[in-house]
């Protein structure tokens, strides 16, 4: 990650069936880090008041469990 950004990439090399065959393509990804409280200011100002926030696990979802440190995603619940 360029952390003067917080911008990551990642390149991808994917495999998809096409009947007997794979057709292999490449994808690449940006994401942009935000602090919480980035985000609590951001939706905020966009009018929306947070409910709550819940760290997440790749390819499973929220935890349900208040985001720590070491938290990589979080899911934010918020209403206007």
């Amino acid at each position: 990650m360029g952390w003067e950004t917080a911008i990551a990439t990642m390149t991808l090399t994917c495999f998809a069936r096409l009947g007997r065959d794979y057709r292999r393509f490449e994808e690449v990804h940006r994401e942009r880090g935000y602090t919480l409280d980035e985000i609590t200011t951001a939706l905020a100002s966009a009018g929306l008041t947070l409910l709550d926030a819940f760290a997440c696990l790749p390819r499973i979802g929220p935890t349900f469990e208040p985001p720590g440190e070491t938290t990589g995603r979080v899911l934010f619940v918020a209403h206007q």
